[in-house]
């Protein structure tokens, strides 16, 4: 009877470390972060070939 128990018990994989990591780093909140900081970094290098006039009336 124990053998037989045994072989009926069916156990399920539990998520691995690397799955609960990313799962964690995938979050809605990091996603949004993320999207802001390239949308930030995509502005100041589309700007920056413009020089600011004010910075130039002094001289």
């Amino acid at each position: 009877m124990a053998g037989v128990r045994a072989a009926a018990k069916v156990s399920l994989p539990t998520p691995h470390k690397e799955t609960r990591m990313a799962r964690k780093l995938l979050s809605r909140e990091n996603i949004y972060a993320v999207l802001l900081c390239l949308i930030l970094i995509a502005v100041l290098i589309l700007t920056t070939e413009q020089a600011p006039a004010w910075i130039y009336q002094g001289f």
